[in-house]
């Protein structure tokens, strides 16, 4: 074996066992959500793509396996593949974390595949009629027109998704999850180097490393991310609200008003006391749905939970009657019964609210105080209308 087939082969199985440590990582989470599947499926093709056979291609190159035309079209063929289930995988999992609705679907995640499936089509027409790519012992790309034509496609993924994950994270409705967007933004620039760099210096081992410095990158992140989110409900919590708030009341707009809604479940720990704390926990997760149900505009609307039974709502509306229309909305919602569960209890709320006023308000917990006074004021009203 070459010097430099030894390197290449040595450079993929390196990042490979770095990815592995990776997929290791997250299959062994415990909460394992749509959005670990989908990320383990990229990791599982780059797996795949470093660890066999971009090496099988190296193996061919270098003349340590049979270097016939048939061998490195072909090994060409299962790299393009590789390189459009990476591009495809890559694209549904950052769909998903842009929480577009279309791809929840297998309709929609087919029709997102599409392109991918039509290119890799027509790669295995042109490898059956000869018009296959593949570098001569020169290293000289024949058929290189076909070749860059057809390589957009998995790139197209690429930058595709992170131009919406860019456009999301410097607008007004992505403040919630600007990290989030600016990490899947970002994934795209280290492989589009290190790409760039592989297609000038075709005998290179630059695409591992460009893929495993994004693939660190972005779990780091989903990882950070997850110290803002509450994991029994699924909504912001605590730290994460203090964030968003502070960006909010920065760039709020004239036309609007910044209201926070301060929600509490009444008699919580009976229904703990009484039915045990697994029910708690599911009328947690009952109120946090309907909450994120009804507040569905990300530009408007901030779901967190404060801590125990009191969730709050930061709503940018344009008047009082949108505030005192949501309460109602919530609820209406809540006194339809649960179709999945048939609970032996009402859960019934109290909800106060406080509108930010900087002429006497000098820091988010004003504002968030005042919210609290007032859910304590219709709690008590609440009380005294009970006796």
């Amino acid at each position: 074996m070459s010097e430099h087939a030894f390197f290449y082969i040595e450079s993929n199985v390196v990042c490979t066992i770095v990815l592995i440590l990776v997929l290791i990582r997250v299959y062994r989470d415990a909460d394992k959500q749509q959005s670990q599947i989908l990320f383990s499926r990229v990791l599982f093709s780059q797996i795949v793509y470093f660890g066999v056979i971009d090496n099988v291609w190296m193996l061919v190159d270098s003349g340590m396996w049979p270097r016939t035309e048939f061998a490195l079209q072909f090994t060409n063929i299962l790299i393009y593949l590789a390189y459009s289930a990476m591009g495809v995988f890559w694209f549904t999992y950052t769909e998903y974390m842009l929480k577009r609705e279309y791809i929840r679907t297998l309709k929609g995640q087919f029709l997102a595949s599409l392109p991918g499936i039509i290119s890799c089509a027509i790669v295995i027409i042109a490898f059956f009629a000869g018009k296959g790519y593949y570098l001569d012992e020169s290293g000289s790309l024949l058929n290189a027109v076909f070749f860059y034509t057809m390589i957009t496609v998995p790139f197209g993924y690429l930058i595709a998704a992170s131009c919406r994950a860019f456009y999301l994270a410097f607008s007004k409705e992505g403040y919630a999850n600007r990290s989030l967007y600016l990490s899947v933004g970002g994934y795209a620039f280290p492989i589009l180097i290190a790409g760039g760099l592989q297609t000038v210096f075709w005998r290179g081992s630059f695409l591992c490393f460009g893929v495993m410095i994004s693939m660190i990158y972005v779990y780091i992140s989903s990882l950070e991310s997850k110290i803002y989110m509450d994991p029994l409900t699924q909504v912001n919590n605590r730290n994460n609200l203090n964030h968003y708030l502070d960006r909010a009341l920065k760039n709020s707009l004239s036309s609007e008003k910044l209201y926070v809604l301060m929600i509490d479940i009444d008699r919580f720990k009976e229904i703990n006391d009484m039915y045990g704390h697994q029910t708690g926990d599911r009328a947690l997760i009952r109120l946090a749905k309907i909450l994120k149900g009804l507040c569905n505009d990300p530009s408007r609307h901030f779901v967190a939970r404060y801590g125990g039974d009191e969730f709050i709502i930061v709503a940018s509306v344009e008047s009082e009657n949108e505030i005192l229309t949501l309460i109602d909305s919530i609820r209406e919602q809540l006194a339809i019964p649960d179709a999945d569960e048939k609970n032996p209890y009402q859960i019934e709320l109290s909800i106060g609210y406080a509108l930010w006023n900087p002429t006497y308000m000098k820091k988010v917990q004003d504002l968030i105080y005042m919210a609290d006074g007032a859910l304590y004021e219709e709690k008590n009203a609440r009380r005294q209308r009970a006796f």
